[in-house]
């Protein structure tokens, strides 16, 4: 073996695609040694992309995927016929549930498992399971913006986006658009996560709206950007929630003497 054997051996550990780029004689070295190669996956699962023949050999896709579920996509069909090989990958990087076949992306209680683990792998379910209660729950309770993967249906119901929204206020923006055009929902949301309140559409988040939101909660007034220097809203929120809203309004109104007083109020200092 040449002397640059342990060069490689660090470079590929940190980064597979080292191997990608190899010169071809050096690569041709490299690659038709089965014990460097099966080394190297140990290490880092994504080389298994480069190791021929040995993709069909089963200790060293285990090894590959064990260190890295998303080398699933360079395992042997045969190796992947047993299922063994496939769960160990998705369990280990949840992610890897693209290169499942369509039985396991629909199998309810497996893809449950893998989307608690990493919502945002609800992308890569079953059509059916998508539109499935339990794992599209089990999914935003992990990652609130996994609603996004959900179906028409699923983004449309009123109790999932709450909950999804409670988990991450950017939600709001892959809910249903026609629960967006709601405006007694939009106020809920942003009641419901007050940094929602940027995510809620211009043709709804208009003066009235603002107004009644910071009115009821004034950390919305951290969504409403554009309304920051109007007194009113300014007003509104800071008796509300004092100078803890005060913070988020324009800088002359921040330095106003009503506000700060008005502030002050709501701490019951004056």
């Amino acid at each position: 073996m040449l002397d640059y054997r342990e060069l490689f051996f660090a470079a590929v550990s940190r980064d597979a695609g080292v191997l990608g780029n190899l010169p071809r004689e050096m690569s041709r070295e490299l690659f038709g040694n089965a014990d460097f190669m099966k080394e190297r996956v140990a290490h880092n699962g994504l080389a298994l992309q480069y190791a021929g023949p040995l993709c069909d050999d089963y200790d060293t896709a285990k090894a590959a995927i064990t260190n890295n579920g998303l080398a699933l996509q360079w395992v042997s069909e045969r190796l992947q016929v047993g299922y063994d090989i496939m769960i160990t990958a998705v369990r280990i990087t949840p992610m890897a549930l693209q290169w499942a076949d369509d039985e396991l992306r629909s199998a309810q209680e497996f893809v449950c498992d893998v989307v608690g683990l990493d919502g945002n792998a609800l992308q890569f379910a079953s059509d059916e399971l998508r539109g499935d209660l339990a794992v599209v729950r089990t999914a935003i309770r992990n990652n609130g913006e996994a609603i996004r993967y959900a179906s028409d249906d699923m983004r449309a119901d009123e109790n999932i986006a709450m909950e999804a929204i409670r988990k991450s206020a950017a939600a709001l923006r892959w809910v249903s658009p026609v629960l967006l055009a709601d405006r007694g929902f939009a106020l809920r949301a942003v009641l419901r996560s007050f940094m929602s309140m940027q995510w809620v559409p211009d043709r709804v988040r208009d003066r009235a709206f603002v107004l009644e939101a910071v009115g009821r909660n004034g950390l919305a007034l951290t969504g409403a950007a554009e309304m920051k220097a109007i007194r009113a809203i300014v007003a509104a929120a800071v008796a509300q929630r004092g100078f803890l809203a005060l913070r988020y309004a324009s800088p002359e109104l921040r330095a106003d003497t009503r506000m700060i007083m008005l502030a002050l109020r709501q701490m019951g200092r004056i």
